[in-house]
């Protein structure tokens, strides 16, 4: 008989996915942090460690890997971390957009024979039915998701909610004082789907000495700068900064205006991380950012620049009103989207479906 680990408060645990890609650097981050503070034996990537593990945790932005871990032994347990309902012609005008306005080989950190690859893989699946995806995510022994949004979208027999964490003891309020000037910033991905270019059109429409417009990239590109500064060469770009958190801190209001459920994917880090900075946040009414911010934020319409330009002006203008939202932002960031309460969850969804597993019976859903 397999002798049982778990007796000594360990459990073998294999990790699978792609923890390497630059461009997945949300996902990275919550799985490592994951990796480092489950009290699990860990394995990463290692297939030869499949018969030695007590459960298989696959991570992914997608649910190609639910097909080739479909017929793999071993206890399954697919963490899905972003929204992967299909949204069609949306992502074709993205992709657009970004191949014209954005993409500069000279400063990419991928490779165009990677990114092609990628592009393709990302139009496949997101032109994939959802229930030929619902057919292979029900594989799975059990699904994590980080909302009931996705949760009532896939319908799925195996699913259980565990929203994803930030360290909200990092990511916190420095105290900040009120400068001369009202700073605006966005930070993210330079991708069309992120609703840059709604945000570029409302920064060239607001023409104030007393505002300071910035647009922090994960990677700058020479393309969309030059882009960038053609419409309003007041905007200031910057790319991967080393103190994030002082950067959250310095700006007045942080601005995430994405355009879809794609584009804002299943948890916005950067999203998580300025709420627990108790910042002013401007994001799009979205059903699964709303089920996240509740009402602590300013929410506009998708693809709408006059919405956006409008709630800028406003919010621009009301100190009292920014404060509040602050102070919400924060109060929520802790109490539903503390990482430790995510590691919790984890471990003790792990351990309920292993010792289910070994019972032959899955647990109820919590």
């Amino acid at each position: 008989m397999k002798k049982n680990v778990r007796n000594k408060g360990k459990m073998k645990v294999l990790y699978l996915g792609n923890f390497s890609d630059p461009s997945y650097e949300g996902l990275m981050t919550i799985v490592g942090n994951l990796k480092s503070n489950l009290k699990n034996e860990v394995y990463e990537n290692d297939k030869s460690k499949i018969g030695e593990a007590d459960l298989i945790s696959i991570h992914s932005s997608g649910f190609f890997e639910s097909i080739g871990f479909s017929g793999m032994k071993g206890l399954k347990i697919y963490s899905l971390h972003a929204n992967i309902v299909p949204l069609y012609f949306a992502r074709l005008l993205d992709y657009i957009q970004w191949l014209l306005f954005v993409y500069s080989r000279k400063n990419d950190y991928l490779s165009m024979t990677h990114r092609i690859v990628k592009i393709m893989a990302n139009l496949i699946s997101n032109f994939t039915p959802l229930f030929v995806k619902r057919f292979f995510l029900n594989e799975m022994d059990a699904v994590i998701v980080p909302s009931k949004w996705l949760s009532g979208k896939l319908r799925l027999r195996n699913s259980y909610i565990i929203r994803q964490g930030i360290d909200v003891r990092k990511f916190k309020s420095t105290g900040k004082g009120n400068g001369s000037k009202i700073v605006m910033s966005f930070f993210g991905h330079p991708d069309s789907e992120k609703g840059i270019f709604e945000l570029i059109d409302s920064f060239s429409k607001l023409q104030d000495s007393n505002i300071e417009k910035n647009m922090f990239f994960t990677e700058k590109t020479e393309k969309i700068e030059n882009f960038i500064s053609r419409k309003d060469k007041s905007v200031k770009v910057f790319g991967f900064v080393e103190d994030i958190v002082k950067e959250y801190n310095d700006s007045d209001i942080v601005i995430l205006p994405y355009r879809h459920s794609l584009g804002g994917i299943a948890t916005p880090l950067v999203l998580l991380e300025a709420m627990a900075c108790g910042r002013a946040i401007i994001t799009t009414d979205l059903p699964h950012l709303r089920e996240i911010c509740g009402d602590a934020v300013f929410y506009v319409k998708p693809y709408s620049v006059e919405d956006l330009l409008n709630a800028i002006r406003y919010l621009g203008g009301n100190p009292e009103l920014r404060k509040m939202l602050g102070k919400k932002a924060r109060e929520r960031a802790v109490k539903y989207y503390d990482q430790k309460k995510m590691f919790l969850e984890y471990e003790k969804l792990f351990e309920k479906l292993s010792l289910s597993h070994d019972n032959k019976q899955m647990p109820p859903k919590p």
